[in-house]
């Protein structure tokens, strides 16, 4: 899954982000919803790719990230803050 794609973390607000990315061009961020992992956009990430975009795949769950603290509720909404996107 994600073949050619480079993997990473990068810290956000003190919480640490597991993801892949690949291509050049401009950015497109994949975020999943709750339950699901990045793995919902393992079909269409290569195909953005191939289209000339930059893709990053962000893994929003455990246990991929660091965890704050050891107080962490795992909630539908979680510890994220909603993002406004255009």
């Amino acid at each position: 899954m994600f073949e050619g794609f480079d993997s990473g973390r990068i810290a956000v607000d003190g919480v640490e982000i597991a993801y892949v990315a690949a291509g050049a061009g401009e950015p497109v961020l994949l975020l999943h919803g709750f339950p699901q992992t990045k793995a919902l956009w393992a079909r269409i990430a290569p195909e953005l790719v191939a289209l000339g975009y930059r893709v990053i795949c962000a893994a929003m769950g455990l246990p991929t990230n660091h965890r704050p603290s050891p107080i962490w509720p795992i909630t539908a909404s979680g510890p994220w803050q909603p993002i406004r996107l255009g």
